[in-house]
Formats: structure tokens, C-alpha cells, sequence
């Protein structure tokens, strides 16, 4: 009989409780002829017993060390990693040709936008028109005050020049 930290327990469930404990432990018996005292195996001497063990036809293959397993994350991430150094790289080899950061070149191209629009008077005219529909805007003034945005960042004259006529007239810096 178990017993447990109730006294009053129903001897029915006790009992239920103490073969359900017996169920939980199944060590194998062991046999019926089983002499704790005699072994069971004979003693073998070391020698003859290596001498005796058969030898493996095939050669084993030589162990090659293997990449690890990634996850998708870490999948993922190797690659943003790579990305990130393959910009690095191209980054530094516009920088040591001259040539501005796109981000740059962007921000030099709106703020030039903006400065011609607002001197043109936009904001007036749209507010009075109510809206954008047949606005149109000189590209002089733009080319001119993004040429001056970029010569304030240092760019080379001639890179000022291409960069800007590359963004704003496509076709004409590829001819």
C-alpha cells in the first residue's frame, strides 16, 4: 500500500493509485533460470577476440567537414550581410572616381526643384488655380541651382555636370 500525504484517502483509489504506480516501472523481470551469482557470458581473451571480428570490405569515407545548416533567418541575414558589403565596396569606388552619392544627387535635384518653383511663384499660382493640372516649370533655374548645390558639396565640375544632366535629361547624358 502507497502511501501518500492523505490519510482519509478512498481505499478504492489508493488501490488504483498503487497499481497505476506499478504499471509506471517497467523494468524487464528477468528470467525464470537467472543465477545472479553465475555470468552468463564466458571470458574472452583480447587478443583472440580482435583476431576474430571481421573486416569491413569497404573503405570508410574520409570525414569532409560540412557547411552547417542555416536556418531562414540566418539564411536571410548572411545575405543582407554580403549586400551590405558588396555597397560598401562599390560605394568607395564612386567615392575614389569623384562621382557623388545617389542620395546626394537626389537631394540636390529637389532642393534646386524647389527653389525654382517657389521663385517662379508656384505656391500662389496653385493656390489661386486650385491646382497642379498644366503647371509647368523652366528647367534652367533647376539645372543651374542643383549645379550650385553640388559645387557647395565639393562635387568636380565635370562630375557636377554629369551626374545632374544624368538625372534630370537622361537622354542626353547617354548620348
Amino acid at each position: 500500500m502507497r502511501i501518500d500525504d492523505r490519510d482519509d484517502q478512498d481505499p478504492f483509489i489508493s488501490d488504483m493509485l498503487d497499481e497505476i504506480y506499478a504499471d509506471s516501472d517497467d523494468t524487464p523481470l528477468p528470467p525464470g533460470d537467472y543465477e545472479p551469482d553465475k555470468d552468463l557470458t564466458p571470458p574472452v581473451d583480447p587478443e583472440v577476440a580482435f583476431d576474430e571480428m571481421p573486416v569491413p570490405a569497404i573503405a570508410l569515407p574520409e570525414e569532409v567537414p560540412e557547411e552547417p545548416v542555416q536556418s531562414g533567418a540566418a539564411a536571410a541575414a548572411a545575405a543582407r550581410r554580403q549586400d551590405a558589403a558588396r555597397k560598401r565596396v562599390e560605394r568607395a569606388a564612386r567615392r575614389r572616381q569623384g562621382v557623388p552619392d545617389t542620395r546626394t544627387v537626389d537631394s540636390a535635384v529637389a532642393w534646386a526643384l524647389a527653389r525654382a518653383m517657389r521663385e517662379a511663384g508656384v505656391p500662389a499660382l496653385v493656390r489661386r488655380a486650385g491646382t497642379v493640372e498644366g503647371l509647368t516649370v523652366e528647367i534652367g533655374p533647376v539645372l543651374r541651382y542643383a549645379m550650385e548645390a553640388l559645387r557647395a558639396r565639393g562635387v568636380d565640375p565635370v562630375m557636377r555636370r554629369t551626374v545632374i544632366a544624368g538625372k534630370l535629361l537622361p537622354e542626353a547624358a547617354q548620348a
